[in-house]
């Protein structure tokens, strides 16, 4: 009997939490204009409310205990900082349980509980998932992104079809692929010069002489020709070049306008940002953002509202870089407290069909795991069956970079090589592992 009760002590803790948490401060996923109210072209709260929106897909709704967590995790705005915070917590925790339950076995049970952490960032990572996006209640706008990347620059990790893909998935009505360096014929690129970086886009097709002299040009220079030949100069991630230049000094050599936030460096203090939204005031610039997506994690946060249609060479009538917030505070106490804030902010931020999810599959695990037939395996049943879908999910994604970095041109990427190697280690390790519960399990009946 207390056996019985016993397995359903943490569905009800699960249970009882989702339901507390309803009664928190909100933190539902909003979209937020980054601009200020002066350069938001007439709109208020109160429009801005009525024309944006955060949409969740069906399959989200049904598999939110899975997909609801991974998005929530790869839309981290200090996520080095809180990944570092959350595995000390994990293998600090883990130590303790392995000192109470064995000591012998200590070792053991740090080693496998860096292994679950290593594979869960893994799958936030490489999975598909059905991520909230923006949505956009007006025809006379959309949804674009300027700023994203394939495994032709050095650090991106997907396909130009997989990029393309991604984007009409999310929404987007248009996007712009801006390899790091290089043109690639596309007329859109990102190009590190004296310690900034810029994003050039709808240059179009330079001619070898125009070539020559635009690699040959200074920055101002460089932005000079793309204006002559209908393009346009956006700063990319200011705050995060701590040697460049300052905004104004970037805007006195001729660009469009700045990025405000980026999903690629998405934290951005204040002063920085109202240093940026100043200097885009007084020279009469667009505020932009964007993804900055370079294939690893597949949810944004981040995009741009435009006029339509965008007029390939022109000013940009309406820019209104958009975010989809949560509020949430990243001071010193929520980074130190990972991941138990996280989840506090992620179930606050829950609506009731996505608790009715929660609830759901918890109730129904309950049953599952107190079925007769299962009852004696039960400890061992779950974690087996875990460990060979996320062997599967790790040798699948093995085999896809593995036919990328054999037979694509992937000019100078060294990343792709790297995450095979990380991935497929995974995956054998985690087999092994599984192998070796499974050989325990058949021990324990009897069985060869």
């Amino acid at each position: 009997m207390k056996q019985n009760i016993k397995v359903f002590v943490l569905p009800a803790i699960i249970i009882v939490f989702v339901l507390i948490t309803t009664f928190f401060p909100v933190y539902h996923p909003k979209v937020e204009v980054l601009s200020p109210p002066d350069m938001r072209y007439g709109l208020t709260e109160n429009d801005i409310s009525a024309m944006f929106g955060v949409k969740y897909s069906f399959v989200r709704y049904i598999f939110e205990p899975v997909l609801g967590p991974v998005e929530y995790v790869s839309q981290w705005r200090k996520i080095n900082i809180q990944l570092f915070t959350l595995f000390f917590w994990v293998l600090a925790v883990s130590v303790v349980i392995g000192i109470i339950k064995s000591k012998k076995n200590s070792i053991f049970i740090i080693c496998i509980t860096a292994l679950y952490f290593f594979v869960f960032i893994a799958f936030c990572v490489l999975f598909p998932s059905s991520a909230n996006r923006i949505v956009i209640n007006s025809a006379k706008l959309k949804l674009v992104d300027i700023h994203s990347h394939t495994f032709q620059s050095h650090d991106g990790i997907r396909s130009f079809e997989y990029n393309n893909r991604w984007h009409k998935n999310m929404g987007f009505n248009e996007w712009y692929i801006t390899e790091h360096e290089e043109n690639n014929h596309t007329g859109n690129m990102e190009l590190n010069l004296e310690s900034n970086h810029y994003l050039f886009l709808q240059m179009g097709q330079l001619s070898v002489k125009d070539e020559e002299k635009f690699w040959l040009s200074n920055v101002p220079g460089k932005i000079s020709m793309a204006h002559e030949h209908g393009g346009t100069v956006i700063v990319a991630e200011q705050w995060n070049d701590k040697n460049g230049k300052s905004p104004d000094i970037l805007a006195g050599y001729g660009v469009d306008g700045f990025e405000i936030v980026n999903g690629g460096f998405p934290y951005i203090t204040k002063a920085e940002q109202q240093e940026i939204i100043d200097t885009c005031r007084k020279y009469k610039l667009t505020l932009w953002s964007s993804t900055d997506w370079h294939g690893w994690g597949n949810s944004y946060a981040y995009a741009t509202a435009v006029d339509t249609p965008i007029p390939i060479g022109t000013k940009f009538t309406r820019v209104l870089p958009l975010c989809i917030t949560r509020n949430e505070s990243y001071s010193f106490t929520r980074l130190s407290l990972e991941p138990a804030s996280s989840i506090f902010y992620y179930f606050s931020g829950l609506n009731i069909s996505q608790r009715i999810s929660w609830i759901l599959w918890t109730l129904f695990f309950s049953v599952i795991f107190n079925l007769r037939v299962i009852k004696t395996c039960r400890k061992k049943f779950f974690v087996i069956f875990l460990n060979i879908t996320l062997v599967v999910f790790l040798l699948f994604n093995s085999t896809v970079f593995a036919q990328a970095f054999l037979t694509e041109e992937m000019g100078g990427n060294k990343v792709i090589p790297l995450v095979f190697f990380m991935v497929t280690i995974l995956a054998v390790i985690l087999g092994v592992y599984t192998l070796s519960l499974n050989k325990q399990e058949k021990s324990s009946y009897g069985l060869k």
